[in-house]
């Protein structure tokens, strides 16, 4: 199967990023801040599998806008850089207010220059996210949007045998 960029959002408090490890710490909010990861591809479920050994907490969010915006031209670079499991995110800084409207959207670190092309969707993804319409709205200050990048897994017996587990 043709190598594709799988995109994964997390929001996350200010200081919970983890410095000596490229997974996003989650354990460390309260009822004011979560943690909203989207593992719908088979590569994050990987990702999901190394947050439940390490003991993290997790929620659960998806939104189906995150991951449309990729131009042609982003898969294909992003097909090269991925392919030997390279991974790495950018992070955007914004607060959501009382109403659900972001706002104060800057990008605060970008992990590797080579995802400086990702720097426009993930911010779109952050500006385009209807905090308001949410069930469960984040309102605070200080948010983290984790937007990580990499390769799905090729399917295989193995990883079909995984889906039904």
């Amino acid at each position: 199967m043709k190598h594709i960029v799988t995109l994964l959002a997390l929001l996350l408090p200010f200081s919970i990023m983890a410095k000596d490890s490229p997974l996003p710490d989650c354990t460390n909010y309260d009822n004011e801040h979560a943690c909203y990861i989207d593992f719908r591809s088979d590569y994050w479920s990987g990702m999901r599998a190394q947050y439940q050994a390490k003991g993290l907490t997790y929620k659960y969010y998806v939104h189906p806008d995150f991951f449309s915006d990729l131009t042609d031209e982003e898969e294909e670079k992003s097909e090269e850089l991925f392919k030997n499991g390279f991974t790495g995110y950018i992070e955007i800084a914004y607060t959501v207010d009382e109403s659900g409207k972001t706002t104060d959207i800057t990008v605060a670190h970008v992990s590797d220059e080579r995802l400086e092309m990702f720097v426009p969707t993930a911010k779109n993804a952050i500006e385009q996210t209807e905090f308001a319409k949410m069930k469960k709205t984040v309102k605070a200050p200080n948010m983290r949007y984790y937007f990580l990048a990499g390769k799905e897994h090729e399917e295989d017996e193995d990883s079909e045998e995984s889906e039904q587990d």
